[in-house]
């Protein structure tokens, strides 16, 4: 379903009018007339997302009584990240990307940007639905795992090759790949302080040594240049997927979206999903079933070797980056696992001496 394109984004969460939602859902559901509104925080991050609870007027056709917007409502940061191009580069994502595929995603119903960087996706209620956002505590099933695989294969094959791949605005933190990235610097000089947070413990001591880290991190990124073909959903941790009713999963949460390897998202999805055990066991199958998804895709795929190289290395991404997440922005249980599962990845498949 193409969602609705909406120019007019409201500045507060309190601006969401009935006209407006009425206008933002009349073309899925025809006649529809929305009378009240009120909305309850559900989550503020980075973004914000709100539950919208609507009452519809007498004699309109009737619609769900609640929907999720989200957008940069009631955030401090929210210039700060408007300039980074996160609320954009989501929006974008839901209007012109994945219509194109077949990806199992939230049902949109309505999205917008502005050049100012802001934007919005007005979206079915999952918990409505009957579904909920995954977690790493909750390993999901192998089967689980291969269908969030062959979804990340449609969102990779969309954009194969495409020649707007390289276009500034899917630079993460507007660096190209190709130059090591002041960001991820700036946190590497505060290494030996993040090694003192609670959820560092779980990492293996090869690890710990900032300078060999920063060194393969920086070799990963042009390693990274050389092979990336397509944008990537950039944050493919267990948690940005959801199940529906039936415990099918699906993706969510495409502001890091970005040109890159997809072995980026392999790595931090299958990683962070599985038990060691049941990874251990299916990560090749696994690697060779998104190749196959490819090739149905009509992509001609990368060698299995090219993917079990980046694969091996991309764990040392994912292990960093969940070392220097805190609890202000996930819980300490879901810290824990992945930094656990990931830090035994990269030992299982030698992460740094993949990356040379």
């Amino acid at each position: 379903m193409n969602p609705t394109t909406i120019n007019e984004i409201p500045q507060e969460i309190t601006d969401i009018s009935p006209i407006w939602l009425s206008e933002a859902v009349s073309s899925v559901y025809p006649g529809i007339e929305v009378s009240a509104v009120t909305a309850d925080p559900l989550h503020l991050g980075t973004a914000s997302t709100w539950r919208l609870h609507l009452t519809y007027a007498q004699g309109s056709s009737q619609g769900p009584d609640t929907l999720c917007i989200k957008s940069d409502f009631g955030l401090a940061h929210k210039d700060y990240l408007a300039q980074s191009g996160l609320y954009r580069k989501e929006a974008s994502v839901y209007l012109d990307i994945l219509p194109q595929t077949s990806a199992r995603t939230p049902v949109c119903l309505a999205a917008g940007y502005n050049d100012a960087g802001r934007g919005f996706m007005l979206m079915h209620d999952l918990a409505a639905d009957g579904g909920h956002f995954c977690d790493p505590v909750a390993s999901l099933t192998v089967e689980q795992v291969a269908i969030g695989v062959a979804q990340l294969a449609e969102l990779h094959a969309e954009t194969w090759n495409a020649p707007y791949v390289d276009a500034p605005e899917w630079m993460h933190h507007a660096c190209p790949l190709s130059r090591d990235d002041p960001f991820w610097d700036t946190i590497f000089a505060r290494y030996s302080e993040l090694l003192s947070n609670p959820h560092a413990g779980a990492m293996p001591y090869q690890f710990r040594d900032p300078e060999v880290v920063h060194r393969a991190f920086n070799r990963l990124r042009q390693h990274d240049d050389k092979t990336a073909r397509s944008l990537i959903h950039g944050d493919a941790h267990v948690g940005n997927f959801f199940v529906d009713g039936s415990d099918i999963p699906g993706m969510a949460d495409f502001q890091c979206v970005q040109r890159g390897a997809v072995t980026h998202d392999l790595a931090m999805f299958i990683g962070s999903s599985l038990d060691i055990g049941d990874r251990r066991s299916n990560e090749e199958a696994l690697l060779r079933q998104y190749l196959e998804c490819l090739s149905q895709l009509g992509v001609s795929p990368p060698e299995y070797d090219e993917l079990w190289l980046g694969y091996r290395q991309h764990y040392l991404y994912s292990l960093f980056v969940w070392v220097s997440t805190t609890d202000g922005y996930q819980p300490l249980p879901h810290l824990v696992t992945n930094v656990f599962r990931y830090g035994m990845a990269a030992l299982d498949l030698d992460s740094l001496g993949a990356i040379g």
